[in-house]
């Protein structure tokens, strides 16, 4: 009786589960998910198809662009377009790059140097000067335009304190040219405020320094701008005031 019941309790085990069929109307669910399931119908997927075949690649050695904008046949002739370039660039800042004035000094004479000394009313004296001095000047331009100065200016110095100065009209110095010029300096009764007891001094040892600066103030004349120029050239004067005549001279710029 117990071998019967197993084999029958065997046998129920082994069949498979079988449900009732569910109607149309009836939504159907599933008793372990707890929500509804429909049935889901697949077909076969068709094999993928091979990819299509690739037309066979040649390298092309047709006209590339290049980073300038030429053509690989024409990189000779950016190079030499661009060495032109430069060149003409370099050319050009040769011919309008501005250069100074070369001014010398040609001569220098003394008209007539005279110190006046007045001693009255003071414990220091007064010194008051007459003075002619005559300047020529030689300007050489080097510029390949022409040059134009508006001032012509001198002035003169004793021991670096300025006793006067004079100031003549410009002109003009054509391109690649020199020009010669002469300017005049003359004081009368010019009275010396600063110095006086090394003036004193320099005056008796018959030696008395004196320093002048000529500045030229004008400007190039490019096409139609006007680039601005400055040159100037200093000159050390010992001078004699009992011979009225100068002893030493030397100028530079």
């Amino acid at each position: 009786m117990y071998c019967v019941m197993a084999s029958a309790d065997a046998s129920t085990a082994s069949a498979p589960p079988v449900y009732p069929p569910v109607s149309d109307e009836e939504e159907a669910s599933d008793p372990l998910l707890g929500y509804p399931f429909t049935t889901v119908y697949g077909y076969p997927s068709a094999p993928i198809p091979p990819p299509p075949p690739q037309p066979p690649l040649f390298p092309y050695f047709g006209r590339l662009r290049q980073g300038c904008g030429c053509r690989v046949y024409y990189g000779p002739v950016c190079a030499g377009l661009s060495c032109l370039i430069v060149v003409l660039i370099a050319v050009g800042a040769f011919f309008v790059w501005p250069r100074s004035l070369n001014v010398t000094v040609d001569d220098v004479s003394l008209g007539k140097i005279h110190f006046n000394v007045d001693r009255e009313g003071s414990i220091i004296p007064r010194i008051y000067l007459n003075l002619t001095l005559n300047l020529k000047l030689e300007a050489a331009n080097p510029n390949y335009f022409r040059v134009t100065y508006e001032t012509l200016n001198v002035s003169i110095f004793y021991q670096d304190d300025p006793i006067g100065q004079v100031e003549s009209d410009g002109g003009d110095i054509r391109a690649r040219s020199k020009s010669s010029m002469d300017a005049t300096l003359k004081l009368t009764g010019y009275e010396i405020a600063s110095n006086i007891l090394s003036l004193i001094a320099d005056i008796a040892r018959h030696a008395v320094p004196l320093q002048t600066i000529t500045t030229f103030d004008g400007h190039i004349d490019v096409f139609s701008f006007k680039i601005p120029l400055r040159a100037h050239v200093s000159c050390n004067l010992l001078i004699d005031p009992e011979s009225q005549s100068i002893t030493s001279k030397s100028c530079s710029m």
